[in-house]
């Protein structure tokens, strides 16, 4: 019996030196496992960096190979381009020569444009000024026409008014009419008023305006008999009814009169 034990226990001393063993053979493998799985991740990122570096190389060549290509054709057309330009180099010569020959006449034009622009201007301005004088001319006749024609038509109203009511005015004094009762007569049933203002063409015109006479203001003063007719006061007008005429309507309007004369102070001294 203590013979099988001994058989047991050295079984399981060996068992034990074997699980010890194949745990650092486990240990060594598991390390052997990490160290290939990093120089697999190496490896493949060096794959990486080759094929990316082949990538760019490819890409480079082919660009290059392009660009060598396009060169080529640009050369080509360089020498195209050459040989039509010598080629048509004489019409080229032509063509700028009539485009500078045009392009100096044209200027020439231009500038007889402007000259020929600048006479009409002043031309143009020349002939406004003469006519802007003409027309001041014609403005400062008009003017004194005007003026003229207003002074006539003054004298001639003013004449014409009092010759009117010297031939209206008869001397109350007669054999059959006897004194009566002085009235206030109205000629044409309007007093008649010499310091009125007179318009001549519709437009007021002042006595003391100034006139211009070739470009010279002068200050037109009224004569010496209209100055007196304008300050002349109205006479008074009186009536000597005789007792045979009929007695009138006091809200009549109108009235026959017989007799009647421009009273003043020098008549009644002479009576």
């Amino acid at each position: 019996m203590i013979g099988n034990l001994q058989d047991t226990v050295s079984h399981l001393v060996y068992l034990k030196r074997d699980a010890k063993r194949i745990n650092d053979e486990l240990v060594s493998k598991d390390m052997t496992i990490a160290s290939m799985q990093k120089e697999g991740r190496l490896a493949l990122q060096r794959g990486m960096e080759k094929i990316f570096v082949l990538l760019v190389q490819q890409i480079q060549y082919d660009s290059d190979t392009k660009i060598a290509e396009l060169t080529c054709v640009i050369e080509e057309l360089k020498d195209k381009f050459k040989e039509i330009e010598e080629a048509n180099r004489d019409k080229m010569n032509v063509v700028v020569l009539e485009y500078e020959e045009k392009v100096q006449r044209s200027a020439v034009e231009t500038s007889q444009l402007q000259e020929q622009l600048r006479l009409l201007a002043a031309r143009s301005d020349a002939n406004i000024e003469v006519y802007r004088r003409k027309i001041e001319d014609l403005e400062e006749k008009l003017k004194q026409k005007r003026f003229k024609e207003y002074l006539a038509q003054n004298n001639y109203a003013s004449q014409s008014s009092q010759s009117q009511v010297e031939n209206k005015v008869e001397r109350p004094y007669s054999a059959q009419s006897k004194h009566g009762t002085m009235e206030t007569v109205k000629v044409n049933s309007t007093p008649v008023n010499y310091m009125q203002t007179v318009k001549v063409n519709s437009t007021p015109v002042n006595y003391m305006q100034t006139v211009k006479v070739n470009s010279v203001p002068i200050r037109s003063y009224p004569k010496p008999n209209q100055a007196s007719s304008w300050n002349k006061t109205p006479t008074l007008q009186v009536m000597h009814r005789d007792n045979k005429v009929q007695n009138v309507q006091k809200d009549e309007k109108t009235f026959s009169i017989k007799k009647r004369k421009l009273y003043s102070d020098k008549d009644y001294l002479n009576q």
